[in-house]
């Protein structure tokens, strides 16, 4: 047997947002944390559960509210990125978050393409 969709957001009020939209139950909300090792190791968490539970997951979909494109997206509006940029990558140091390209690395970019509108 199987479960439902799992969706994963970073936070606990992404994951409010995305429930007050949902009518199915089968549809598993969870908010699993800021950053790649938060969310892949949360997110790998919740895969094993189901999966010994003999429920697995057939999706699962990773959401946010794109808080940040206020006054260039309307809100409600649905916005599909081209690229991703890792910004949440660095080091906390005596003087505050550095993020990597402060580090001397290159940001992470996956993908390609233009601008958002």
């Amino acid at each position: 047997m199987t479960a439902g969709l799992l969706v994963v957001t970073a936070v606990p009020v992404e994951a409010e947002a995305v429930r007050a939209g949902l009518t199915d139950p089968t549809v598993t909300v969870a908010p699993v944390g800021v950053g790649p090792a938060a969310a892949g190791a949360a997110t790998a968490r919740l895969l094993a559960l189901a999966e010994a539970a003999g429920r697995p997951y057939r999706a699962v979909i990773s959401a946010g509210v794109a808080g940040g494109f206020t006054g260039r997206v309307a809100v409600g509006a649905t916005v599909l990125g081209d690229r991703s940029i890792a910004a949440d990558l660095g080091a906390e140091s005596p003087e505050g978050f550095l993020p990597v390209d402060e580090l001397g690395m290159p940001p992470e970019v996956l993908g390609g393409g233009s601008d958002l509108p």
